[in-house]
Formats: C-alpha cells, structure tokens, sequence
C-alpha cells in the first residue's frame, strides 16, 4: 500500500492514545414501540471510555431537526457532567453494529 504524502505536512496530525478500547451495548427489546409510541429520541444510559462521558442518542425514525426522516439515525454524544477544556478536542473512533434479530412465536 502506498504511503500518503501530503507537501504541506501540518495537514495531517497523528496522535496515540493509552486508553483501551470499551465496548457498550444497548438491547432494545421491542423496538416497533418507540415508533408506534411516537418516541423523537432514545438515550441510552451513560458509559465512560477514553476518560470521558458518553451515551447514545438513537433516534428510531430519523432525525427530523436535520431533515432526516423514514431512517435510523445514531449518535455518539458526549453525556453532560464530561467538558472539553476550550480550545480542546477529542479525536476517537467509533464503530456501531445494529443487530436485528426477528423472533418466531410458538404455534
């Protein structure tokens, strides 16, 4: 695989973290009734990775402040109690995996 190279090299910055990676599932068991309940958005309950704060903001028919409708929408949001000093920034990576599972009632 080729390297990148950039002429001005201040474009890209590299950074490590010692922090290790943390896992965080939510499990929603019946998900048809946040939308037949008209529920806007599901928070999850806060976790903690990278020395900071987070939750999940699940919005089960899209995220109609942002023109999205008729679609999930899912967000990694910061929980409030955790700041960033001004000036600050936190870089992370972030991976989802929706697992959809349809059960059968017994006949």
């Amino acid at each position: 695989m080729a390297d990148l190279i950039f002429d001005d090299q201040d474009v890209v910055s590299r950074s490590t973290a010692d922090a290790p990676p943390a896992h965080y599932t939510v499990e929603i068991q019946l998900f048809s009734l946040l939308t037949t309940n008209n529920i806007e958005r599901y928070d999850s309950g806060d976790f903690e990775a990278g020395g900071y704060k987070w939750k999940l903001a699940l919005y089960p028919s899209g995220n109609k402040s942002k023109g999205i409708k008729d679609h999930l929408s899912l967000y990694l949001v910061m929980a409030e109690g955790s700041s960033v000093h001004p000036g600050w920034e936190v870089h992370l990576c972030f991976s989802d995996c929706l697992c959809l599972i349809k059960t059968r009632t017994p006949t």
